[in-house]
């Protein structure tokens, strides 16, 4: 109502009496030509400098909001602060999460990197090429505090999880898989096929990857191709069989499956 108000008065103030239209004008061929707008900037491609830390690309504060509160923490009215530390990928995503200070209840350190994790979208790390890497890191703290104006009696319920047996989150929070030997996919000579190193082929496959409860690995997919499907094909079995993974944790602290990304680049190594 206060809108259509405000319309009303602002077209109100235009005048109250009927003008008629006025004849028109000839405008001539020299009034005709228009001045053409400057063409526009060209964005910059590089969007990252070189040797750059992982940054939030939205305000961290965003993140959370009281519909993220623990609901049997809201309703006993428990607060706290939780410190974390996140890693990022070199796709702007969280691929773990730890509680550096506790805010004194459990529930709230889980639900702090639950939702870090899931909301949480940086810019990732860059080497001295410019070139996104694994590996960065961000730390802050969440501040947990009832809010007053939102009765507990008021927030819907928890949605239930998924029970079908073949589940297997995307993201599986308070900590996600982590593979644990950086060097496992860097390629060597002898894991050339030999088709792709005749024809010289190289590119970067990304892949994704299921790491079982056990901490094996399976399932794995291309996600980006490199170019070459027998380079594609040898990442995964690289992934496979090199990779030492840790397993995920469930909200519960037990081991879970999850679903992890990666990739492999391939460049033919100079010969010795």
């Amino acid at each position: 109502m206060l809108a259509i108000v405000y319309l009303l008065a602002a077209s109100g103030a235009t005048g109250n009496a009927y003008q008629p239209p006025t004849a028109s004008k000839t405008i001539s061929s020299d009034e005709r030509r228009v001045t053409p707008p400057p063409p526009p900037a060209v964005a910059s491609t590089s969007l990252r400098g070189p040797n750059m830390a992982a940054t939030p690309r939205t305000s961290p504060g965003s993140w959370v909001s009281e519909f993220d509160y623990p609901l049997q923490a809201l309703r006993e009215s428990r607060s706290g602060n939780t410190s974390f530390r996140v890693v990022i990928n070199k796709w702007g995503r969280v691929s773990d999460c730890q509680v550096t200070e506790s805010s004194g209840h459990a529930d709230l350190d889980k639900a702090t990197c639950n939702t870090v994790g899931v909301k949480g979208l940086f810019w990732p790390q860059t080497d001295g090429n410019s070139n996104s890497i694994d590996g960065g890191t961000f730390s802050s703290r969440i501040r947990w505090a009832v809010p007053a104006e939102l009765p507990p009696e008021s927030l819907p319920a928890a949605p239930p999880l998924p029970v079908a047996a073949t589940f297997v989150p995307t993201l599986t929070y308070p900590r996600g898989p982590i593979i644990e030997n950086f060097s496992w996919n860097k390629v060597t000579l002898s894991d050339y096929p030999p088709l792709a190193l005749k024809a010289k082929a190289q590119g970067i496959s990304q892949i994704s990857f299921v790491v079982n409860v056990d901490g094996s690995r399976q399932d794995c997919r291309i996600v980006v191709s490199s170019g070459n499907a027998e380079l594609d094909a040898k990442s995964c079995i690289i992934a496979t069989e090199r990779a030492k993974t840790r397993p995920a944790q469930d909200i519960n602290g037990n081991s879970t499956k999850g679903r992890i990304d990666s990739s492999v680049e391939w460049r033919i190594p100079l010969r010795s």
